[in-house]
């Protein structure tokens, strides 16, 4: 597990080499973990009304740090994902283009990770048994 997320970050820029379907289902895991602690953190840290209404007069010194990083790790993992997911089509016979899920699934998700995560995750699920369902 931790030695797939270790990859990960190691293959940032790697588009081109292959990714297993293990690899990429426990980097899902524990970028939706690392999401789901630093998000409850927020929204926690200051109370759940002050963190809902941007009430940034009243956040708290935890409340920013989380903010601050879970901005930080969002726009690190961005690449490092699209480079997985491209990969990861790659292997399975599809056109390398697919990777664009990735990045489009933030539009979708208006920018909120863990609907960018919900959706490529969906649609890389998908996609990977694709062809399962061609033979």
């Amino acid at each position: 597990m931790l030695a797939a997320y270790q990859n990960f970050w190691r293959q940032s820029f790697d588009f081109k080499n292959r990714s297993s379907r293990s690899a990429y289902w426990w980097v899902f895991l524990i970028n939706l973990i690392i999401y789901l602690v630093l998000t409850t953190t927020f929204l926690l840290s200051s109370g759940l009304s002050v963190a809902l209404t941007a009430d940034v007069d009243h956040f708290s010194a935890v409340t920013w740090i989380a903010l601050i990083l879970l901005f930080v790790w969002g726009l690190a993992s961005i690449v490092p994902m699209s480079a997985l997911a491209m990969r990861r089509i790659r292997d399975i016979g599809l056109s390398p283009f697919l990777w664009l899920v990735f990045p489009v699934s933030i539009i979708l998700g208006e920018f909120t990770q863990i609907w960018a995560m919900i959706i490529s995750g969906v649609l890389a699920h998908c996609l990977s048994n694709i062809h399962t369902f061609t033979k």
